[in-house]
């Protein structure tokens, strides 16, 4: 089961080749740190629309949702290096490349509307509020007040296409300051040398038990925490010579563990521990006895789980308390790796079933196959999706693992 805690490029290979071949990436040439990073308009409207998740423009980035978030808005989606070509007012800026060489890529009306406006050469910014593809004049919502803006200004323009890119009600499920998943999750990494983009998002994801999906043009996030109820309900399997499409089976013994090492801050200078004989302050007995159950019930005796969280820097050492991000991901790593689970392989209809993606939760009611005790109960994770045919027809194949 390690690949479930590698993240969000678990399994999505579709996503990971985007990213690679993605002409808009993330320039090495360029550089930022995730904890100093803050929040723009995007955390407040979708489009015209308003935005609630507790957080305002200027406020810092701190909740790894949201970080992920800005590098996909902010890095991600932008196009680099544009220079103006002819600028008839505050407001008005055309980007052709009839005179500076450096056009705006696409041409459709209003492409660019929302999407955040950079003028390196004037130091102002705001977001588009228009885009005549024809001409490529970009309408800006407020006049550059510096007076200056002019034909040569370089200019940067990011979020581009944001709002239909990025499924915003996912990242708020998990990062909202109300009843969020990871609400009061920190994020805070330095870096020593230059990393991709989908490295740094891998790393997080693995940190915080996170899921970055893509369904259809969307970008979506999940966590591995049960939810308080279920996406549906899979119940009718596919049939192939009356044999139903649908298989269980155990995680295997060598993904459990009974010792615990979990290094973090600058350098993993902090360390907290767990075994059956001890642990760190604050996690105690109840995680001493989830060791001790990995031990005795499944004879996983010395079996250590080791690992430096680099994104996570807070911690026992670093704050008197025991509800600190890393003791947070340590009780649910703790969790996740001291019992066995039921593994599943389902494969539905395309018709009900396409709506189902990476990081939903279901149960099973299937009790010819499902054991008593898990079946219509237990809720199961889907962290695999793919599009198959079943004698020619479309059909929808997923793992799905007990949560």
């Amino acid at each position: 089961m390690a690949y479930l805690m590698r993240g969000w490029l678990a399994n999505n290979a579709k996503i990971e080749q985007q990213l690679t071949d993605e002409k808009k990436l993330y320039e090495f040439t360029d550089a930022f740190f995730l904890q100093g990073l803050i929040f723009g308009r995007w955390i407040q409207k979708t489009g015209a629309l308003n935005r609630m998740n507790g957080y305002s423009i200027g406020d810092m980035i701190e909740n790894p949702a949201y970080v992920i978030e800005s590098i996909l808005r902010d890095w991600l989606f932008v196009e680099r290096n544009r220079r103006i070509d002819t600028s008839s007012s505050a407001t008005k800026a055309v980007l052709d490349g009839t005179v500076n060489g450096r056009a705006l890529t696409v041409k459709i009306d209003d492409y660019y509307k929302y999407a955040i406006w950079h003028n390196h050469s004037t130091g102002f910014k705001t977001y588009i509020a228009g885009y005549d593809g024809s001409t490529q004049e970009v309408i800006l919502a407020d006049a550059d007040i510096s007076g200056a803006m002019a034909a040569g200004d370089w200019v940067t323009i990011t979020n581009i296409q944001g709002d239909n890119l990025i499924d915003t009600a996912s990242f708020d499920v998990v990062g909202n300051t109300t009843n969020g998943t990871r609400d009061g999750y920190q994020l805070a990494r330095y870096f020593t040398e230059r990393e991709s983009m989908r490295d740094i998002i891998d790393s997080i994801c693995q940190d915080f038990h996170l899921f970055l999906t893509k369904s259809g043009m969307r970008y979506r996030l999940a966590c591995l925490d049960r939810k308080s109820a279920v996406d549906g309900v899979f119940s009718n399997p596919l049939k192939q010579n009356g044999v139903p499409l649908l298989q269980v089976w155990l995680s295997p013994l060598d993904s459990l563990y009974s010792q615990y090492s979990f290094k973090h801050g600058v350098d993993g200078r902090y360390e907290m521990v767990c075994s059956p004989t001890g642990s760190t302050y604050g996690l105690g007995a109840t995680y001493e006895g989830k060791c001790a159950s990995a031990e005795m019930k499944y004879r996983q005796v010395g079996r250590e789980y080791g690992k430096i969280y680099e994104n996570i820097y807070n911690g026992m050492d670093s704050k008197p308390t025991t509800d600190t991000t890393m003791h947070r991901i340590a009780k649910s790593t703790i969790d996740f790796y001291t019992q066995l689970r039921a593994m599943v392989e389902y494969q539905g209809d395309f018709k009900n079933h396409i709506k189902y993606e990476v990081g939903d939760q279901v149960k099973i009611n299937y009790p010819t196959l499902i054991p008593a005790g898990l079946n219509d109960w237990e809720y199961f994770l889907i962290y695999d999706k793919s599009i198959e045919a079943v004698n020619g027809i479309p059909t929808v194949r997923f793992r799905l693992i007990q949560i």
